[in-house]
Order: structure tokens, then C-alpha cells, then sequence
């Protein structure tokens, strides 16, 4: 479709379109062709839910302006993570510059979620130079935030690593947590989260719905044995843990479904048998 037969439309429809596009690099080039579609893409319907793809130029006043409506942000790289994530000296003073970058660190990401001030759900699955400082960031800055994802963020939340964004050590972050807060389901697959920093996080994640730690190799099922889980919780995912069976069914008395290699190999013998 070209631009005259777009701009032609009714505004409804070209808004419509717009929503389709996909993702902000999508959006942000509508928004540069006329006066109409920076309009619409100026509306705020259009970044309640945002796909944020790396590498990606942008201001940090348009980034402003925008994710102060989003409420679901997902954060993708276009290609292989370098971990770099840069302030232009160009043109504008405090212009946030993304061309260059490959994945976020834990500056890049605060920068980033800065203005997102009704953010509900959150997804930075791959972006493996975070740490756990993003982390307990998150949960302090935003009290509604009902889902995290931090999916194969590999250094996150360990405290041992050093993080990418300049800083001396991520050691320490889940002493930055808030006392409680409202997170219904996260995510921690493929990180490196140790039981001592889970066990702090539990203390103030109590209406936890859904927790996932598959293939969370730093997990010991003895500093865990003794763990208070949250009484919301009613799914929780920890396939690839190591964790014994008799671990896993002492987790099975308190939490209503769990996945594990223990439960998904006795799923298998009853259906073979």
C-alpha cells in the first residue's frame, strides 16, 4: 500500500494499520513520512504494548514522550548480543543512541524503562548482560508490575557477576528489594540465581502466582528445604534443577502444580503404562 492510498483512509483504519505494524523501529518510520501519521502514532493506544527491538535509533525525549502509555514492553535484539548499550555526544545533548547496541546492560536498561511509569508486564528475555540489579530495579520502580520475564538472562540474577554496564559488582542486589510487591508471575529460567538471593526474593514477592527457575543450575535443594513459598503460588516450574524427587514431592504438598524432571518422568510412565 502506498502512502497517498494510506493517508486516504479513514483515521480509525489508518490506526488500525498502524497497531499492526509490529514494532517501534516500524512505528517511529510511519511517524517520519507526514503530519498525519505522527499524529496517530503519537496517540497513546499505540504504546500500551511496545516490541522494542535492538539495534534501534532513538531519542530519549520521543522515547519519553511514547513509553509513558506502555503498559506491556517487550525488549528483542535483531541480532547476535554484544552487551553494548550507548549515549550519543551527537546532536541532540542526552540523546539515547541504540544503533550500535546488541543487547542492554543494567544502564541501558534503566535508562530504558525510565518513563514507563504503568508498565504492568515486562519481557527482556536473551538480554544476558544483565544482572540482578535489574532485578530488584524492576521491583522497586515499578509496584504494579504484574509479569516479569528475565528468561535466559544469564548473568541475571547472579550475584557473583561483574556487570556489563560498568559497575564493579551486581554482589548484594536482593538487599535492594522492596518489603512486598504485587508480582503475579515471573520468570528466572536459564539464570543464575542461587538459593540465598531466591529465598530473599520470596520474603517480598508473597502474591506470587507462577514461578519458573527451569534449568537454574545454582539452585541447592538444601539451602531450599526449609523455604517459604509464597501461599498464592500455584505453578511453579523447575525442570533441569537437579533437584531429588523427594524434593520435589515435598514441593508437590505445598504448590498446587509442579514441573520437574521428577513429575514430567512420572507423567511419561503413566501415560506408557
Amino acid at each position: 500500500m502506498s502512502l497517498i492510498s494510506l493517508v486516504s483512509l479513514p483515521e480509525e483504519l489508518i490506526s488500525l494499520v498502524i497497531l499492526r505494524l509490529g514494532d517501534l523501529r516500524a512505528q517511529c518510520a510511519a511517524a517520519c513520512t507526514c503530519r498525519l501519521l505522527l499524529r496517530l502514532c503519537s496517540d497513546p493506544s499505540v504504546w500500551k504494548t511496545v516490541t522494542f527491538v535492538l539495534p534501534a535509533p532513538m531519542q530519549s525525549e520521543a522515547l519519553r514522550r511514547g513509553l509513558a502509555h506502555t503498559e506491556r514492553l517487550r525488549v528483542a535484539t535483531a541480532s547476535r548480543c554484544m552487551g553494548r548499550f550507548c549515549k550519543s555526544a551527537g546532536p541532540a545533548p542526552g540523546a539515547l543512541m541504540l544503533a550500535g547496541c546488541r543487547g542492554l546492560t543494567d544502564l541501558g536498561a534503566a535508562a530504558l524503562l525510565a518513563p514507563c511509569a504503568r508498565l504492568r508486564v515486562l519481557d527482556l528475555t536473551g538480554m544476558t548482560h544483565l544482572s540482578g540489579v535489574t532485578l530488584a530495579l524492576v521491583l522497586r520502580t515499578f509496584p504494579h508490575l504484574e509479569e516479569c520475564t528475565l528468561r535466559s538472562c544469564w548473568q541475571a540474577p547472579s550475584g557473583s557477576a561483574s556487570s556489563a554496564s560498568g559497575s564493579a559488582s551486581s554482589a548484594g542486589w536482593a538487599e535492594g528489594l522492596p518489603e512486598q510487591h504485587a508480582l503475579r508471575s515471573l520468570d528466572l529460567s536459564h539464570t543464575q540465581i542461587d538459593h540465598l538471593e531466591l529465598l530473599r526474593l520470596m520474603l517480598c514477592t508473597r502474591q506470587l502466582c507462577t514461578l519458573k527457575l527451569n534449568f537454574c543450575e545454582q539452585l541447592r535443594e538444601g539451602g531450599l528445604r526449609h523455604a517459604e513459598l509464597p501461599s498464592s503460588l500455584a505453578s511453579l516450574h523447575v525442570v533441569g534443577c537437579n533437584f531429588s524427587g523427594l524434593f520435589v514431592r515435598q514441593l508437590e504438598d505445598q504448590v498446587l502444580s509442579v514441573s520437574s524432571d521428577d513429575s514430567l518422568m512420572r507423567d511419561a510412565m503413566e501415560r506408557s503404562s
